[in-house]
């Protein structure tokens, strides 16, 4: 029974240990997190948009995309239709977009597919269930300005959560 106390102890004070570094680092760099770098140029963005049967958000998710704070210009919305058996192509047809067909393959499959056709100095990559937010593309451009990073993630808005991968995220 004391080998079972020990043990607890230490785990409580390991998590102990764990919330206090949370809570110093947290502290330490929360002016930092609100701070965005300044912009220094707007870049070039090519948006892959990989779908595989999405009839029923395709058509909202490009809407989203064309109406981002972004430079029309500089904004470049490409959708690979990996073989979808719905209405999913045609949808992203009308919606006057760059729009390829290609055999199923995957999502891996599909961005690369779609890499050879963009343009962007930056590539994003948005689900055909994601709704990013309005500013997305001017919040994390600017992180691209140092030399160490090579990705960056935001927060989106996932309207499908009838599966379970789309409850997770």
């Amino acid at each position: 029974m004391l080998f079972i106390d020990i043990i607890f102890f230490v785990l409580i004070v390991i998590s102990i240990y764990f919330i206090f570094l949370f809570l110093v680092l947290f502290y330490e760099n929360k002016k930092r997190m609100r701070t965005l770098p300044k912009i220094k140029k707007l870049p070039s963005v090519s948006i892959i948009v990989p779908c595989h049967n999405e009839e029923s958000t395709i058509g909202k998710v490009l809407a989203n995309l064309k109406g981002l704070n972004y430079p029309k210009n500089l904004l470049e919305i490409i959708v690979v239709d990996d073989g979808s058996t719905d209405s999913t192509l045609k949808i992203a047809k009308q919606s006057g977009v760059k729009v390829f067909s290609k055999k199923k393959g995957g999502k891996a499959n599909a961005l690369n597919f779609a890499l050879r056709f963009a343009k962007g100095e930056i590539v994003a990559c948005v689900d055909a269930d994601s709704f990013p937010e309005k500013n997305t593309l001017l919040k994390s451009i600017p992180y691209f300005d140092d030399i160490k990073v090579a990705s960056v993630t935001t927060k989106i808005l996932v309207k499908n959560k009838n599966s379970f991968l789309g409850r997770l995220q």
